[in-house]
């Protein structure tokens, strides 16, 4: 099992135009083939920088300590509903105080707490980024390597489920991917009634 791995000087946060990134987790439990951090990763993932992951003070102390109008954004690189509930803590405190709060998350939330998750995102996320580059199960298992059963399926599950809680639910795309077919991943979210969003950069969550 691995994760993603963050340079010795790396803080778990970043900005980026008018966001705040947190990273709040390095665990996955996906391999995709272009993640520049290959890792023999499992359904219940891991991370190789035990103790490293923020607290949920200091995320928030992260969040507040941003510019006055920045959304703050939960990305990898690494699977950061790991850290659900820490997420659904900080996302309340600051949704309260009008913080818009997005998550990225590659949709197996259900196979880490084996639990239907998207219930929970109910008034704690604005926009949920559903990261996805293949549009059937084949082609996924292919890229992503996820290493257990059903996977594809249960991100489809999940992004049904998460369209009854968050007001925002977009498909996160890799662009300049050739083994990306964008034009078939703008049809599945064409009909799953969700948004699309090109990101270029591949290797984040």
């Amino acid at each position: 099992m691995g994760s993603a791995q963050f340079p010795p000087e790396h803080k778990f946060y970043h900005d980026s135009g008018k966001q705040r990134v947190i990273s709040v987790t390095g665990r996955c439990n996906l391999n995709c083939r272009f993640c520049p951090e290959p890792a023999d990763r499992s359904e219940g993932g891991s991370s190789t920088l035990p103790g490293a992951e923020p607290s949920l003070r200091e995320i928030i102390d992260a969040a507040c300590c941003s510019s006055p109008g920045y959304e703050i954004r939960f990305s990898g690189p690494g699977e950061q509903t790991y850290r659900l509930y820490d997420i659904l803590r900080a996302g309340r405190f600051l949704r309260g105080k009008g913080v818009r709060v997005v998550l990225n998350t590659n949709g197996l939330a259900n196979r880490i707490h084996n639990r239907p998750v998207a219930p929970d995102l109910e008034d704690n996320v604005d926009c949920v980024n559903v990261n996805l580059s293949a549009a059937n199960a084949r082609e996924y298992e292919r890229i992503c390597r996820p290493g257990f059963s059903n996977a594809f399926e249960s991100v489809i599950e999940f992004i049904k489920s998460a369209r009854d809680y968050v007001p925002e639910l977009n498909l996160s795309v890799p662009v300049g991917q050739p083994e990306v077919d964008i034009v078939a991943m703008q049809k599945l979210a064409k009909d799953l009634e969700v948004g699309i969003h090109l990101r270029k950069n591949a290797s984040l969550c």
